[in-house]
């Protein structure tokens, strides 16, 4: 996300992102920028969309609230059995969401040291593919610690 910055690439990737190839590593890659015109083609003014604003805790429903908080704390669980650490998680803060024919959550939460004091607390962003058709699931991409660009 581009407020964000990725403190280490310990971000756990869950097997659904590379189910149709177990076992094989990825990295993010940062592709070049093209346009139309390096192809010789005409300049069509298309662009990308920009991203989806930050939905806050407190504007979500009661219920996609508890929703995403659940997710959140599933995805915290499975982050502290990969990493062998003891986060509990703290609170909900923000909620992104790309709609398409399933949907792409990134939660962003917080989320303490197990027994630590409120002031340690570390944020967390999550990523989550909501499917729809043929069945209603909820697959876990990523999970890690982020922190503010400076």
């Amino acid at each position: 996300m581009a407020d964000v910055e990725y403190t280490d690439s310990g971000f756990v990737t869950f097997p659904y992102s590379n189910r149709d190839f177990p076992g094989i590593q990825s990295e993010p890659v940062q592709l070049p920028v093209k346009k139309f015109t390096d192809f010789g083609l005409p300049d069509l003014n298309i662009s990308i969309r920009p991203p989806p604003p930050w939905t806050l805790a407190s504007e979500l429903s009661e219920q996609k609230r508890i929703e995403f908080i659940s997710h959140a704390q599933s995805m915290l669980d499975h982050y502290n059995k990969i990493k062998d650490t003891n986060f509990e998680f703290v609170r909900l803060v923000k909620v992104q969401t790309y709609l398409y024919i399933g949907d792409d959550h990134y939660i962003q939460f917080e989320a303490k040291p197990s027994g630590a004091a409120d002031h340690t607390l570390k944020t967390f962003e999550a990523a989550i593919y909501e499917q729809f058709y043929p069945t209603p699931e909820v697959f876990p991409l990523t999970c890690g610690i982020v922190v503010p660009k400076r």
